[in-house]
């Protein structure tokens, strides 16, 4: 379902994109999955236990910054 829920949001492979709902990264991480090196993804959520969370997960990935 992430996967094809995303899939319609990818129109530039090499995009700019933000996660505005980030939870614990099942979307951002299919975003970074189906996107270049060279777009950007911001991904922010209001829940200081999700960014905990994804900051552990997410930062595993040399071009995730905290």
């Amino acid at each position: 379902m992430k996967h094809e829920a995303v899939s319609h949001l990818i129109t530039d492979k090499n995009g700019i994109y933000i996660d505005a709902t980030l939870g614990y990264g099942g979307h951002t991480r299919q975003i970074l999955a189906d996107t270049t090196e060279d777009s950007q993804v911001y991904a922010i959520d209001k829940d200081i236990e999700a960014i905990e969370f994804n900051q552990k997960e997410l930062i595993k990935r040399e071009e995730v910054y905290p």
